[in-house]
């Protein structure tokens, strides 16, 4: 299991960008299942104009664009909703927003890893944690970086859960192998997959 240890600040009070759900709410099962989270989405269903301010920059540029009918290059690269991948050759990477923060582990956001063990134990699932490589300004954000780990650490041994940490690889210092911040490019993923492998190879021969 990959942990992203960015998460743990997230509230699940809502749905994740919620907006995107806003033109397919004629779908009834969406629509119900979404309203089950958030009552909001009645509102948003049935007065429209209830919607506006939760738009934001993006997606009012993309309902602006669907309401006068006109497409981007985004649009191009999308099907019925959903954005191929294409393999694009990144030459340099945005490191500008570098805001730092205090990272914390909300109790919500824990009891959803107790629950994911828990889960686990039950069906007898062998279960690793993972933190794979990000960019290191991702982590140099992060003013109590190792307090905020530890938290997932002590979590993983509580349990007796294997812990791969690859928060300060080598691979985290290569711009080259990032597409942005947070994500790798294959030749990163490459890398780093046989990177893993070899530890979680070595893990299980120790066993």
């Amino acid at each position: 299991m990959n942990i992203d240890y960015h998460f743990s600040n997230e509230s699940s009070d809502t749905i994740y960008e919620f907006p995107r759900f806003f033109p397919y709410l004629d779908n009834e099962i969406l629509f119900y299942e979404l309203a089950k989270r958030d009552k909001r989405f009645y509102a948003f269903k049935y007065i429209p104009f209830y919607s506006l301010p939760f738009l934001g920059e993006k997606h009012l540029n993309c309902a602006v664009r669907g309401y006068t009918n006109k497409q981007s290059t985004y649009d191009l690269n999308c099907y019925k909703g959903f954005q191929f991948i294409h393999p694009i050759e990144y030459k340099t990477i945005d490191k500008k927003d570098t805001v730092s923060y205090t990272a914390s582990l909300l109790q919500e956001n824990a009891d959803y890893l107790d629950s994911i063990i828990t889960i686990c134990k039950t069906n007898k699932i062998e279960l690793c944690f993972v933190i794979s490589p990000a960019h290191t300004v991702v982590s140099s954000r992060i003013k109590n970086l190792d307090d905020h780990l530890n938290k997932f650490k002590s979590i993983a041994t509580k349990s007796t859960i294997p812990f791969f940490d690859y928060t300060n690889d080598s691979i985290c210092k290569q711009d080259d192998l990032f597409a942005d911040l947070y994500h790798m490019k294959k030749s990163g993923a490459d890398l780093f997959t046989t990177k893993f492998a070899q530890d979680f190879k070595t893990l299980y021969y120790k066993k």
